[in-house]
């Protein structure tokens, strides 16, 4: 049993953390999703060796780890309305603020439907190839690129709403 962790879990343990950890942004809850994860891959582990694509196979499952947390987060906190959102959005004067914009990033990935924040994240983030993002989401190669061609316009436009409705401060 131990042979199989070594050999198929251990060399993704990072990349697998990584991947929680941009869809929570919170470094324990990625470590808990990891964990609830890694109790259902070993669960089922016997397709550690008959699945076509095992690290697709324990990536999905972690996403979905992840995405079963943050579902349980957004139902415990309230609602951020827009007007608040964009006051929120920091200017890039200080790497503080520009870590806030990054989080702020995280989070309207987080507004994508499940599929399409996904597939940015693995193809942008993780850079995966487009084949590899849609062994992960289990759809074929084109409709992982639509996904994230979709996710990448949502976010655009999005992103853009939000710094049009920031105060602009005069010179």
């Amino acid at each position: 049993m131990d042979q199989l962790y070594e050999k198929h879990i251990r060399p993704l343990e990072l990349k697998l953390i990584r991947a929680a950890w941009r869809i929570l942004g919170d470094e324990h809850e990625a470590s808990d999703a990891l964990q609830d994860a890694l109790a259902r891959i070993w669960k089922h582990r016997w397709q550690l060796e008959t699945h076509a694509n095992p690290p697709a196979w324990m990536l999905r499952i972690v996403l979905n780890a992840a995405y079963d947390r943050l579902r349980l987060r957004k139902a415990s906190e309230a609602e951020v309305l827009p007007t608040e959102l964009a006051s929120a959005i920091p200017s890039p004067t200080s790497a503080a603020e520009r870590n806030e914009g990054k989080s702020k990033l995280i989070s309207e990935i987080g507004r994508l439907s499940r599929n399409q924040a996904q597939a940015v994240l693995l193809r942008l983030v993780e850079e995966l190839p487009y084949s590899d993002v849609a062994a992960a989401l289990g759809c074929s190669e084109a409709t992982a690129r639509v996904h994230v061609l979709r996710g990448r316009e949502r976010l655009r436009k999005r992103l853009a709403y939000l710094d049009s409705a920031e105060p602009r401060s005069k010179p």
